[in-house]
């Protein structure tokens, strides 16, 4: 009886009735709480015709955050859609720069297996850890790849999060169902309710890690998405 009185797509059906951990109040992006279903599709869906080109982002982790990569398509008529995610766990120092140089270049090879055709331009990486950017992009050029490794431009993060939800109200935001460490990032992430300004809340509750690497990989492209 109580079921069929709750939105499947919804936070609270998610929450309620499913038992998964999912804030109802302050939550960052409330459409994609809230319309789900709109913004994931199956991995089959995407059509790689209206891809125009791949960029990957790249956050590096520290003490207890995780190392993370997301590859984005820039499609047409201005239109995201995230193809890929992955994590690397570890503690501090568990991590080292041929870690993250092996298993970025197997996601590298991954993405070029699933969408062979479509160039990979850019992989956008997290500014503070230099000397992990340029072993990077060392060993990709020893790899013979033609990926452009960079920085991010490390844009302001409300930025980053207003652009995210102007795509999804717009219906030019979409996420391939196999990224499921970007949708529970963008599910559980929620305001810190002790700052001043509109922060994102950073204390290891919720994947921030994924939704940097996810903004990195488009938002030297924003002011074209908006």
């Amino acid at each position: 009886e109580i079921v069929p009185q709750y939105d499947v797509e919804s936070v609270w059906y998610r929450r309620d009735i499913l038992g998964e951990r999912c804030a109802a109040d302050g939550l960052v992006y409330p459409y994609f709480a809230s319309h789900r279903g709109d913004v994931v599709i199956p991995d089959s869906y995407f059509d790689m015709k209206d891809a125009e080109f791949i960029n990957i982002g790249v956050d590096f982790g520290g003490n207890r955050s995780k190392t993370t990569f997301v590859a984005t398509a820039m499609t047409k008529n201005r239109s995201l859609c995230v193809l890929a995610d992955h994590a690397i766990e570890g503690a501090k120092g568990e991590i080292d720069s041929s870690r993250v140089n092996s298993e970025f270049s197997a996601f590298v090879r991954e993405l070029r297996r699933r969408y062979d055709g479509c160039e990979i331009r850019y992989a956008f990486c997290d500014s503070e850890a230099q000397y992990l950017i340029n072993g990077l992009k060392a060993y990709m050029r020893r790899e013979g790849d033609g990926i452009v490794v960079g920085e991010s431009k490390k844009c302001r993060i409300r930025d980053r999060i207003d652009c995210t939800c102007s795509l999804m109200a717009s219906g030019r935001f979409k996420i391939l169902e196999s990224c499921r460490l970007v949708c529970r990032g963008l599910v559980e992430a929620v305001w810190d309710p002790a700052s001043d300004v509109d922060k994102r809340l950073d204390n290891f509750t919720s994947d921030i890690d994924i939704l940097d690497a996810m903004e990195y990989s488009f938002e030297r492209y924003m002011r074209n998405l908006m």
